[in-house]
C-alpha cells in the first residue's frame, strides 16, 4: 500500500450567521461551492499526474450539492443531522471511507491513509497552495499540516490515519483545527501568498468583503 489522500469536501453547514444558504449564493459567476469543487479537480490531476491514489467525498444536506457530487464521481454523503456541527461532517466522511480503520500502530508513514478536509465557503483559496501543502506534507514526518499565513492557521487541515481517533471525537461546530493547535509540535504549516486565501464566509458582512477584494483574487488562476 502507499500514501493515499482521502479529499473529503465539507458542505453541510445551517449557514445560521448567513440567513440563507451561503454555499449556494453566487459569486463572480459561481455558486459558493463550485470554487472548492474547482480546485479539487485541479489538485485530484496533480494527484493523478504524481501516481498518487485518491478518493473525493462530499458530505452535505443539500440536494443540489449532491447531485453535483455524483456528476463529478464525488462520493456524495448526506448528512441528516447538520444541526449536530462540523465534527459531524467529518464523523461521517472517515467513516464512509471504505478502508476506514482505527488500528493503525502497524502501518509505516508511507502505508498511512491521509484526510484532507476542505472548507466549502473559501473562494479566493489557490489550487497551487493546497497542491503545494500536499507536497510538502507527504514529504514529512508530521502527522498533520494545514495553510496558514503568519501566525493564523486555516484550512485545508491534512491528517495522518493516527489522527483518527481524535477526529472522531470532536463534537459540535469544532473541527481539525481544534486538533491542530493542541499538537502544534507535530504539525507542518505551509504559508500562503495572501491571507485572503484564508478567507471564508460566515455572514452576509464577509460576503460584501468578497465583493470588496475584486476579482483580481480569483482562485482560477
Amino acid at each position: 500500500m502507499k500514501n493515499r489522500i482521502n479529499m473529503i469536501l465539507l458542505a453541510a453547514g445551517n449557514s445560521r450567521r448567513f440567513g440563507s444558504n451561503k454555499l449556494l449564493t453566487e459569486y463572480n459567476g459561481k455558486l459558493l461551492y463550485q470554487y472548492t469543487f474547482d480546485i479539487v479537480a485541479k489538485v485530484s490531476q496533480w494527484l493523478t499526474n504524481n501516481k498518487v491514489d485518491y478518493s473525493i467525498y462530499t458530505v452535505s444536506q443539500y440536494k443540489e450539492i449532491l447531485i453535483q457530487a455524483e456528476k463529478n464521481n464525488y462520493a456524495a454523503i448526506e448528512n441528516h443531522k447538520p444541526e449536530q456541527g462540523i465534527a459531524y461532517s467529518i464523523k461521517l466522511g472517515i467513516e464512509s471511507h471504505s478502508d476506514f480503520t482505527q488500528n493503525t500502530a502497524a502501518l509505516t508513514p508511507y502505508e498511512r491513509e491521509k484526510y484532507l478536509f476542505f472548507v466549502c465557503d473559501q473562494p479566493l483559496l489557490r489550487s497551487e497552495s493546497v497542491i503545494d501543502l500536499i507536497s510538502v506534507y507527504l514529504n514529512s514526518d508530521k502527522s498533520m499540516g494545514c495553510l496558514s499565513y503568519k501566525n493564523r492557521m486555516g484550512n485545508p487541515c491534512i491528517f495522518d490515519d493516527e489522527c483518527i481517533p481524535d477526529l472522531l471525537k470532536l463534537k459540535g461546530d469544532k473541527g481539525g483545527k481544534k486538533i491542530i493547535l493542541q499538537n502544534q509540535s507535530n504539525t507542518l504549516t505551509v504559508q500562503v501568498e495572501d491571507e485572503k486565501e484564508l478567507f471564508d464566509v460566515d455572514d452576509i458582512a464577509d460576503f460584501k468583503k468578497l465583493h470588496e477584494f475584486g476579482r483580481k483574487n480569483s482562485p482560477t488562476k
